[in-house]
């Protein structure tokens, strides 16, 4: 009974993750639209979403496919569409409410665009960075020793990210615009809350009932449960530096359009509002 309240305790973690950066992240990416749209134009916005739209649809439909949704229409990339509608891109999507399997993919369908995101920058990180599995503590048992543990790793590995060594090569830099481009749509509409919120309720059965089944096929519980554990703290790892990388593109924006505004104040006598 322990080991379903710790996989129940480790789902509710995952969904409060997701939910609530994938919110953070909406919010400070409306803001960095807005700057960047009125500091170099709209097609200067299309400059830091060609990547991280593709990415954020994909997502969604790969999402669909997995838990046996009927996709409908897909649009991956659209600058003509977010001109007109501002909208990018979209995944329509139908589903059989009477299937329990399809119902608890609807939390993952709305939270897909964070977790695709996630993955792919992780995989981008892994590749130049080395990955970020050296943060996790090695451990056989759920304990609040090693979360405290993998908590201080995580913050030291993050701050490590921008060494000095690192911020000197131009591969870095190359690496930090794709990651910045992905991270900007990692984020949620509303349209995916809403989708979400019905399935989250399946969600946080089928976790513990997959590693009910798996325990059938001689993999331990406890081994199912560790690996739920390093998965959300990996996953909490790469949306603190989203967050950290969607925060200073924020800051950067605000300075910029304020800079656009007094050049246009003192040398073309104008105001930008």
């Amino acid at each position: 009974m322990i080991i379903i309240f710790e996989l129940v305790g480790l789902s509710i973690f995952f969904i409060i993750m997701t939910l609530g950066f994938g919110g953070i992240y909406s919010i400070i990416r409306e803001r960095s639209c807005i700057n960047i749209q009125k500091t170099i134009g709209a097609n200067g916005f299309l400059l830091f979403s060609f990547i991280g739209t593709p990415v954020h649809e994909l997502s969604h439909y790969i999402a669909c496919k997995v838990f046996f949704h009927k996709v409908t229409k897909v649009v991956l990339f659209s600058p003509k569409s977010w001109k007109a509608s501002g909208t990018m891109g979209c995944v329509e999507h139908s589903y059989n409410p009477k299937k329990i399997y399809q119902l608890a993919g609807n939390f993952i369908i709305g939270v897909a665009p964070v977790i695709g995101g996630v993955g792919v920058c992780s995989l981008i990180m892994k590749y130049f960075l080395g990955g970020i599995s050296k943060f996790i503590p090695v451990g056989n048992s759920l304990s609040i020793t090693l979360i405290i543990n993998s908590l201080k790793n995580m913050f030291v590995g993050i701050i490590g990210i921008f060494s000095v060594g690192n911020l000197i090569l131009p591969i870095f830099w190359i690496m930090l615009f794709v990651l910045i481009n992905i991270f900007l749509h990692v984020s949620l509409s509303k349209a995916d809350f809403k989708n979400a919120y019905i399935g989250i309720i399946f969600f946080i059965i089928l976790i513990p009932l997959i590693g009910y089944i798996l325990s059938f096929s001689g993999i331990p519980m406890e081994s199912f449960i560790m690996w739920c554990f390093k998965v959300n703290f990996y996953f909490l790892f790469t949306l603190i530096f989203g967050f950290i990388i969607d925060l200073l593109i924020w800051v950067l924006s605000i300075c910029a359009f304020n800079i656009k505004k007094i050049y246009y104040k003192k040398g073309k006598g104008l105001i930008i509002k």
